[in-house]
């Protein structure tokens, strides 16, 4: 019976007849009647009934019963919300400069301190200038024997830049 009744609604369809569900039910009645098919339908409004057009509900899903949610199997990770805060209220000391400008400042101090004038042998002798000592000399002045070779190894310790060194 529900056959025939599908196909002529997709006949209906089909010459754009539209039916609603109260007209459907409607033809259902008439249909089973005009056959002679016994029915369940009410008598009084001749009218079938509403779950008469629904089917019966099926699963979604069928399989066994002993189904688990997948957050069962694999477990979720574990959200942290509060976060312990340490160190509130310590004093903090601001930077002021990195290691390179550090190493900067220390060599310019050593510079100052080398460009100090110094005092040695009543002469003075600025350190930052490179000049000759007797003990980087490759010759020892003691064991000249007269005074002119001393002055002619004297002269030869000074460079063109510098005045003559006075040496004893």
């Amino acid at each position: 019976m529900k056959q025939q009744i599908v196909e002529h609604c997709k006949a209906l369809d089909t010459r754009f007849y539209g039916l609603t569900l109260k007209s459907l039910r409607f033809l259902a009645d008439n249909f089973a009647e005009q056959n002679g098919i016994p029915h369940w339908f009410n008598n009084t409004t001749q009218l079938a009934g509403t779950d008469w057009t629904t089917s019966e509900p099926r699963p979604a899903c069928e399989g066994s019963s002993n189904y688990s949610p997948p957050a069962d199997t694999i477990p979720l990770p574990k959200i942290i919300t509060k976060r312990k805060c340490t160190g509130r209220g310590l004093k903090f000391t601001l930077l002021t400069g990195t290691p390179s400008k550090e190493r900067l400042v220390e060599l310019d101090a050593q510079e100052k301190k080398t460009n100090k004038t110094t005092k040695q042998d009543d002469f003075l002798i600025t350190e930052s200038e490179p000049h000759y000592s007797l003990q980087e000399s490759s010759f020892d002045l003691s064991e000249l024997r007269s005074e002119e070779e001393r002055d002619e190894n004297t002269t030869e310790l000074c460079s063109e830049e510098f005045a003559v060194i006075k040496v004893f």
